[in-house]
């Protein structure tokens, strides 16, 4: 998964929202104010309405010895054409609503994570001799990368571990969620698919009673086998890379 690859997923997230408009996957450019609103013309109604992705920065820091953690910050913007008769302003928002709720409830490349999507600014602006509703809604996508001797900075999703959507604080996380069963030493959850990125040795935090475990074996997509018994059915729990001793505290006590 590339920065590209994260930027056409957040597209087909966008393209999921009934009535989103014309959605592009890179911020637009043009010496003519009409030319640029055109560009975001729904092709149904003809009324100027779309969005453009844009990639504001990129923070790196260092997740374990040997992992690193890339923040990519993305900028959706919208606009919408302004019509007082038929209170664009609030059809506007109710779209960037929608919007929100499916960047928090969407997880990129099959990936898990908890988004939390900020809209930072809702007002309207002129483009030449028209006026438009405006927004800027922005998040993080999290990529864990290693360094390798040959080949540098190396994608680790090829060693089963993960892209994931969500807040810099709950970036080291591998696997999070709520357990649906309950047996001795043994971490069960029917929705989940443990196989694709859990492995031997991950630290296993009991996040409701603050416990702790070692994922002793793999069983299946839906449970673990873990060195403690820590778990009953509906409790919360999250799974980390071994030693990162950067994104939980005390965790080896």
């Amino acid at each position: 998964m590339s920065e590209t690859l994260i930027r056409t997923a957040i597209k087909d997230i966008l393209n999921t929202v009934t009535g989103i408009g014309q959605v592009h996957d890179y911020e637009r450019f043009t010496a003519n104010p009409l030319t640029f609103l055109n560009l975001f013309k729904d092709d149904t109604t003809g009324k100027i309405f779309g969005w453009e992705i844009t990639r504001s920065g990129s923070t790196i820091t260092r997740v374990t010895m040997t992992n690193y953690k890339v923040l990519h910050h993305f900028v959706i913007k919208g606009y919408y054409g302004l019509q007082d008769l038929t209170a664009s302003e609030k059809l506007f928002n109710a779209v960037i609503e929608a919007v929100v709720s499916k960047i928090i409830n969407t997880t990129i490349a099959d990936t898990q994570g908890v988004p939390v999507p900020q809209v930072n600014k809702i007002d309207a602006r002129m483009f030449g001799d028209f006026f438009c509703h405006y927004a800027e809604i922005a998040f993080s996508v999290a990529e864990i990368l290693q360094p390798d001797a040959e080949s540098g900075i190396v994608d680790l999703v090829e060693i089963n571990l993960k892209y994931y959507l969500q807040e810099p604080e709950t970036a080291g996380n591998v696997e999070i969620g709520t357990t649906t069963g309950a047996a001795e030493n043994k971490l069960i959850d029917s929705g989940q698919n443990f196989t694709t990125y859990v492995t031997v040795g991950m630290h296993v935090e009991n996040t409701t009673d603050s416990t702790y475990a070692t994922v002793e074996t793999v069983d299946s997509d839906t449970q673990l086998t873990l060195t403690a018994d820590i778990f009953i059915s509906g409790e919360d729990y999250r799974i980390v890379l071994a030693h990162a001793e950067d994104t939980i505290d005390d965790l080896d006590a």
